[in-house]
């Protein structure tokens, strides 16, 4: 009996730790299950860079931009509405050069019938627009014109400068037309109906950084927004900074930002 009553208490305090193990294994789990999905749901919400061109070299602006079609051909010509974003501010018509090569590469049954280009661009000969507007000053005045071209599917590219168009700066008119056309709630924050090209350029060295045109400033030095953006430039350019460079030619490359939005990134010839 004796020996009986020591096993069962023996049993007691052996059963009683263990089970209090195994709740601490099985909660353990279940929060970093918990964990799993709520960063799934918070950080999956936004599309991972994913590269469509890696750092190449191009003859000229024209051949980069022709070569961002080849790559992207079924897109761009599944797609009515496209932007073509430009950086601000540039001493040179390169960027520019690069928009006439894609369009000017479109396939015949695809070309865009209407281009539009914002009066912020510096007027050249180089594109003949259709039509110029001015988003700065009064984008609620284009909506409806937007969502008519939307409606009736009509093949319109539109050029603007770059902080217009991504979705990565807070408060543009990409940002304004995505509220306007869609209802938050019913999950096309990211997927829409139209395509976008956010050109820049990009450092090819360190001593290159400063030059890039969006910062990289932790919140709340983002002043204008544009935050995400720079650190993505900045975090591509330094990892390509040892590769090599080709001299006469134009270093580019190409990655998809979002799930209609690609981030174009074109630097200057590489001298002699």
């Amino acid at each position: 009996m004796i020996t009986v009553h020591i096993n069962n208490i023996m049993s007691t305090k052996m059963t009683s730790p263990s089970k209090t193990l195994s709740w601490l294994y099985i909660s353990g789990f279940l929060f970093i299950i918990f964990c799993g999905v709520t960063s799934a749901i918070y950080f999956g919400t936004k599309p991972k860079s994913v590269p469509k061109i890696s750092l190449s070299h191009f003859i000229s602006p024209e051949d980069f931009g022709q070569n961002i079609y080849k790559r992207l051909r079924q897109e761009v010509n599944e797609n009515h509405l496209i932007f073509l974003g430009i950086q601000e501010n540039q001493n040179s018509n390169d960027q520019i050069l690069v928009w006439k090569g894609f369009l000017d590469a479109i396939d015949p049954n695809f070309k865009f019938a209407t281009l539009i280009i914002d009066s912020s661009i510096i007027k050249n000969d180089i594109l003949q627009s259709s039509e110029t507007i001015s988003l700065q000053e009064n984008p609620e005045n284009y909506i409806e014109g937007f969502k008519k071209i939307l409606a009736e599917k009509k093949r319109v590219a539109v050029i603007g400068p770059t902080s217009f168009f991504s979705y990565m700066i807070k408060n543009n008119f990409q940002n304004l037309l995505r509220s306007k056309v869609y209802d938050q709630k019913n999950g096309k924050v990211f997927s829409v109906d139209w395509l976008t090209f956010s050109l820049s350029s990009f450092a090819n060295s360190a001593e290159e950084i400063n030059t890039i045109p969006f910062p990289c400033n932790s919140s709340p030095h983002d002043l204008d927004g544009a935050s995400e953006l720079g650190c993505m430039i900045l975090l591509k350019s330094k990892v390509n900074f040892r590769k090599k460079r080709i001299p006469g030619k134009y270093p580019g490359m190409l990655d998809q930002i979002g799930s209609k939005e690609y981030l174009a990134l074109f630097a200057k010839k590489i001298s002699n």
